[in-house]
């Protein structure tokens, strides 16, 4: 009892001493738990992604279980296994990152696995980035330009699932160089129907191009999907289109190549919505018209043939004879 008495007396005389070092205890203990926590998840973690990837029900359900332990704590283990344990590990890393209490935070892990060798974790991926949603989707579109096809596949079928919550991402990707990606996104967008509205004004601006395959793919995603004719005229007015280019009345001259061109989309809601906008733009489209007249296809010679009669009359006096007589078809027809 003396010597516990004297050394109350000794700590008595430090008393800030003794609140620094409860501090420090108090400080180092979530640490050294941290600390025991992810030790645990080296040894358990492959164990339970083994059992996550079982086909077993009942192992899955025990593993969940297990898993729901660790959190988030899990997850710097499980991006190791992904990438190199057995193919039930991987398989099971997938489903347990995707479960993940954020599963945000996984995005990077998730998005590289759409290159694992198993399609089955690549399709597991793809439904866990879809999961994430919104945050996953600018990344995951920027894979549709990957030069590995089955990351491409993986990535288009993550962006699928999403459905409305890639479309602002997929919308974005359509302003890239690359025809290929830009024809990759229209796709997944006319694929999405009317969830796709949204995407309207971005696919309109995307059949400025030179490459006739990229826009007869763009266009048939606009016509998928469904847009009001009010809103193909306006947007197709503005092709071309920059702010601050006066006066107001020459406003879809610019537009007018493009347009042309969408002719060759006869029957189409597209096609229609181009040859009235054409209609509306008035003698700004004649240049455009009359290239069109000159090197076109049948569908484009007769539309434009006929825009040029009406914009015009006095071209009806420079038509070729075929153009004049399948004008002349069609007018009586009407």
């Amino acid at each position: 009892m003396h010597l516990v008495f004297r050394l109350f007396l000794y700590l008595d005389k430090f008393p800030r001493s003794i609140i620094v070092i409860g501090l420090l205890l108090i400080l180092t203990a979530p640490a050294q738990a941290q600390k025991v926590q992810n030790g645990r998840a080296k040894q358990e973690i492959p164990h339970i992604a083994a059992m996550l990837g079982n086909e077993d029900r009942q192992e899955r359900n025990a593993a969940f279980l297990r898993l729901n332990d660790f959190g988030q704590s899990a997850m710097p283990e499980l991006v190791r296994i992904r990438k190199s344990g057995t193919i039930e590990q991987r398989r099971g890393a997938i489903i347990g990152l995707a479960f993940m209490p954020i599963p945000e935070l996984t995005m990077e892990g998730l998005v590289d696995a759409l290159g694992d060798q198993d399609a089955v974790v690549r399709s597991l991926a793809a439904h866990a980035l879809a999961k994430v949603g919104i945050a996953a989707a600018p990344e995951v579109a920027k894979m549709l330009a990957n030069s590995n096809p089955q990351i491409r596949i993986g990535a288009a079928l993550a962006l699928t699932q999403m459905k409305e919550d890639a479309v602002p991402a997929l919308s974005l990707a359509l302003s890239t160089k690359d025809g290929l990606v830009r024809a990759k996104t229209a796709w997944l967008l006319g694929r999405m129907g009317p969830d796709a509205q949204a995407a309207i004004p971005a696919l309109i601006r995307a059949l400025k191009t030179t490459d006739m395959r990229v826009m007869h793919v763009v266009g048939e995603a606009i016509d998928l999907i469904g847009a009001s004719p009010g809103l193909l005229t306006h947007e197709l007015l503005l092709l071309g289109y920059k702010p601050g280019l006066f006066p107001l009345k020459h406003l879809g001259a610019r537009a007018a190549p493009t347009l042309t061109a969408l002719l060759s989309r006869p029957g189409t809601p597209l096609g229609h919505a181009a040859m009235l906008t054409l209609a509306r733009i008035g003698m700004d489209a004649k240049p455009a018209l009359l290239h069109g007249l000159r090197t076109g296809n049948a569908s484009q010679r007769t539309a434009a043939a006929l825009l040029l009669s009406d914009i015009d009359p006095k071209t009806v006096l420079i038509l070729p004879e075929d153009i004049r007589q399948s004008l002349s078809g069609a007018r009586h027809d009407q």
